[in-house]
């Protein structure tokens, strides 16, 4: 039953790891149909540790887009510039990004000016043709106004995908915490904390039960002592009672020989 909790467990934690991990959007801007390789590693680490390397060529702008999934809250980044095979440019970006904010880095010659990205075109508005069309589209304004106001998460929410990333890795910890509460409850319940206790008290028992029988021994072994020194005492008496036996026989006849 341990057992299976215990793997139960590991589980749990592996899978919340793998939810709690955060994507972070890497963006670079380059020189245009450049191939870009970004490489994330452990910041200031003394020995190289590598989390995951990207490689995408640049569009027309120069413009390249990476998303780094990861359970590390610090990483720095290497970036590498090729084209046709042949390295162009290479640095080292040792800032210590932190993985819930999106990083944007610009690369490129010294001699080199950068493309502008042209912003994107706006959708068309289809003019309403009846005023029926237009009083319910108002209509359908207002109320999707009104609901917008209510609105935490999704587009135009209050709260950003980053605050969201952090909001999941919290429940996450607390979600790892409440079944690690429980599975320690159950285990309570069922007594696999209290063994050790029952133990202890047992051995107390069996302790004091050796030292009822260490005195028990004791006590009869002074009982035989002092009994054997009753037996001594009273060979000596008899002892002396022989001799004063002996010694009035011998007055005796001593008395009978001088009357004859």
């Amino acid at each position: 039953m341990v057992k299976k909790l215990i793997c139960f467990l590991i589980t749990t934690i592996f899978l919340l790891s793998l939810a709690s991990a955060m994507t972070t959007n890497i963006k670079v801007k380059t020189l245009p149909f450049h191939e870009v390789q970004i490489t994330t590693c452990a910041p200031n680490s003394a020995s190289f540790t590598l989390y995951e390397r990207f490689k995408e060529t640049s569009d027309e702008y120069g413009d390249v887009s990476f998303d780094f999934s990861s359970d590390k809250s610090k990483f720095d980044i290497i970036i590498f510039v090729k084209k046709n095979g042949e390295t162009v440019i290479t640095k080292k970006y040792l800032n210590s990004y932190s993985a819930t904010e999106d990083v944007y880095i610009e690369i490129a010659p010294s001699s080199f000016e950068f493309i502008k990205t042209p912003e994107p075109e706006p959708e068309p508005v289809v003019e309403n043709i009846t005023e029926e069309v237009s009083n319910e589209t108002e209509n359908l304004a207002e109320e999707k106004s009104l609901f917008s106001g209510f609105v935490i998460f999704g587009e135009g929410g209050i709260l950003s995908a980053k605050v969201r990333k952090i909001i999941y890795y919290v429940v996450g910890i607390i979600v790892l915490l409440a079944i690690i509460f429980f599975i320690v409850r159950m285990l309570r319940k069922k007594g696999v904390f209290n063994k050790s206790d029952d133990f202890k008290v047992r051995k107390l028992s069996e302790l004091r039960g050796n030292d009822n029988e260490l005195l028990e021994n004791a006590e009869r072994k002074i009982k035989e002592a002092q009994d054997e020194i009753r037996k001594i005492k009273n060979e000596d008496k008899i002892a002396l009672a022989k001799k004063k036996l002996e010694e009035d026989e011998k007055e005796l006849l001593r008395l009978r020989r001088g009357e004859e």
